[in-house]
């Protein structure tokens, strides 16, 4: 099966296509997704009942402050204290309750789209997987946190090639927090240096760590990127992420139809944004396609340029160079080395609120006496 088709040869008109409703049953059972009433109490009753003890549970406790500082009992200030800090910990229960909701209706994709996305993928001689399942080429991300994806259309290549939806699962317990991002991941033929490009840098980067990546690495393009694009490359490895993010590249990942943020990771090259990449937007996929197309095609020049610079066999006579501006040195360090970041944003926080109970415990102190 050949990797994803180009923007011309895709079909999507599955994508759009009326769906009956006993098809839809039957997808679901088949792929043993759960019934409507299991998913409606689980991502919708469950949460949206927590929601609401959580409130209550602060005006609850509101209340009793109130009661509390218009008594004369000695202890007062620090019932006070505890009272509210427990009223501000139900309300951030409540918060991120609320964002489950929310999120668990938003990224959660009806049985019809699941089903028109495997009959679209059919249609392209592509395999279709609703998931949630750890994922193939985004498990180089597994350093990070735990990965989930969804939705996944699949090419086995080559290149090796997946879309869909991802979830990256960053610590453990309350602290941890999950970013979702639309992506898409191509296996290269060799490990490359560690490469990221923001093609939007008012945004953030949905799936790299806390940390930024040292303002010592950033690389300036050649032929000019396009407005607000920001690329980082370990030292030594410019030449490379000039190669590899062209013009044309940054242009493509930059449109405005959705931008795209690029990472190699070892040997995955990786594109990713905030939205969903998992719609039915025939014209979404069609730029999806011409995106994974052009580097596919960038891909196979950098690793002739790179088989050159290492000292194999040279390219045949007649082969255009396919970097007309770089050279072709014959010392090649071996590209594995990894972006260095800086100081942690998570550090940060965590000092902050680390100091804030540290006042609110003072505070407690100081009114008692």
């Amino acid at each position: 099966m050949p990797g994803l088709p180009s923007a011309d040869a895709l079909r999507t008109e599955a994508l759009t296509a009326r769906v009956r409703r006993r098809d839809v049953r039957r997808h679901r059972r088949s792929r043993g997704g759960a019934s409507r009433a299991v998913d409606l109490l689980r991502f919708v009753l469950v949460p949206a009942t927590g929601v609401v003890a959580c409130l209550v549970g602060a005006l609850a406790l509101a209340f009793g402050i109130t009661e509390e500082l218009a008594s004369s009992a000695p202890d007062r200030s620090s019932e006070v204290v505890a009272m509210g800090v427990i009223a501000v910990g139900m309300l951030l229960g409540g918060l991120l309750l609320s964002v489950f909701l929310v999120r668990g209706r938003t990224h959660r994709l009806p049985a019809a789209t699941h089903l028109r996305l495997a009959r679209f993928a059919e249609q392209n001689g592509l395999a279709y997987e609703p998931g949630p399942e750890p994922g193939a080429l985004p498990a180089v991300l597994e350093r990070r946190g735990r990965v989930v994806v969804r939705a996944v259309v699949r090419a086995a290549g080559p290149p090796e090639t997946e879309v869909g939806d991802l979830e990256l699962r960053v610590g453990d317990g309350s602290a941890g927090r999950t970013r979702l991002a639309g992506y898409c991941a191509m296996r290269m033929s060799r490990p490359g240096p560690g490469l990221l490009l923001r093609s939007d840098s008012a945004t953030g980067h949905p799936l790299t760590a806390d940390a930024p990546p040292d303002r010592a690495q950033r690389v300036v393009l050649q032929g000019g990127a396009a407005a607000g694009a920001i690329a980082w490359c370990p030292a030594g490895y410019e030449d490379d992420a000039r190669f590899l993010l062209t013009s044309d590249v940054v242009a493509a990942l930059s449109d405005p139809g959705g931008a795209w943020d690029l990472e190699v990771v070892g040997e995955v090259l990786l594109l990713s944004r905030p939205e969903a990449a998992s719609g039915l937007d025939g014209d979404q996929w069609r730029r999806i396609a011409a995106a994974a197309d052009l580097l596919e095609h960038r891909l196979e020049q950098w690793t002739r340029w790179r088989s050159q610079r290492s000292g194999a066999p040279a390219l045949p006579e007649g082969t255009p160079n396919p970097s007309p501006y770089l050279p072709l040195p014959s010392d090649d360090p071996v590209p594995a080395a990894r972006l260095r970041t800086g100081r942690s944003r998570q550090l940060l926080t965590s000092s902050l609120l680390a100091g804030g109970v540290l006042a609110l415990v003072l505070l407690s102190r100081l009114l008692d006496r």
